[in-house]
């Protein structure tokens, strides 16, 4: 977000030379955006954009702070990790295509399933 706003350029990300503030931030915001809508009503923006929203597995109740947290750190998380984020992030969202219900590791950690609304 703030390399698309302008606050970070391009070549300081490349050249690693972001401060250790705005990484932080960035991280924070992604938790915070994620986390807060998806334990309150299921969805994201992105989610409500295209008709899809979280629930618990099995019983389509609302996730809640617990399980929207776990589904956050593993999918989003655990990406953020130096030199294996980037494989952990790919293995996650492969998990997806091998899933015959579309449930990446990320939903499976936490117990939860999108479905259509």
């Amino acid at each position: 977000m703030p390399l698309l706003l302008g606050f970070v350029h391009f070549d300081d990300v490349q050249q690693l030379q972001v401060p250790a503030g705005w990484s932080v931030a960035v991280l924070v915001f992604g938790a915070v955006y994620t986390i807060v809508p998806t334990a309150l009503f299921g969805q994201t923006a992105g989610k409500l954009a295209v008709g899809t929203r979280v629930v618990v597995d099995g019983e389509g109740s609302l996730p809640g702070w617990r399980r929207s947290g776990v589904r956050w750190l593993v999918s989003e998380g655990l990406g953020e990790l130096p030199f294996v984020g980037l494989v952990i992030s790919l293995v996650v969202l492969g998990s997806l295509l091998v899933d015959p219900r579309r449930r990446g590791l990320h939903d499976k950690a936490a117990g939860t399933i999108v479905v259509r609304v």
